[in-house]
């Protein structure tokens, strides 16, 4: 059996000019999700009126996760704040799409 070594969860936040990063980095789960609420809650508190989720540090997200997520665009939607999600890795990804969700959220554009 391949033991497979896993950080700690961590949730970086930069803020700038009245906008914020979250990166969530590790498991985005049941366990990790209420800190990753956390930090969006104070940010809105605090009067952020743009936020970027970057999920590119996630090696895994659950439904915990995704619910997370969804809370959070919807918060947005009937707050008037600005919320855009950076995509994650594959395995991440892959949840978005296996709930047909993939195209309803606010996926940050690229030039």
């Amino acid at each position: 059996m391949l033991s497979q070594h896993i950080g700690p969860f961590t949730c970086e936040v930069r803020r700038e000019n009245g906008q914020a990063v979250v990166s969530p980095r590790g498991e985005l789960d049941m366990a990790t999700m209420g800190a990753v609420d956390q930090e969006l809650r104070e940010l809105r508190r605090a009067g952020v009126a743009h936020i970027l989720l970057d999920l590119g540090g996630l090696t895994f997200m659950d439904s915990s996760g995704l619910h997370l997520i969804t809370k959070w665009v919807s918060e947005a939607s009937k707050d008037g704040f600005e919320l855009e999600l950076e995509p994650g890795p594959t395995p991440v990804q892959r949840i978005f799409h296996l709930t047909a969700m993939h195209d309803s959220l606010p996926w940050k554009k690229h030039d």
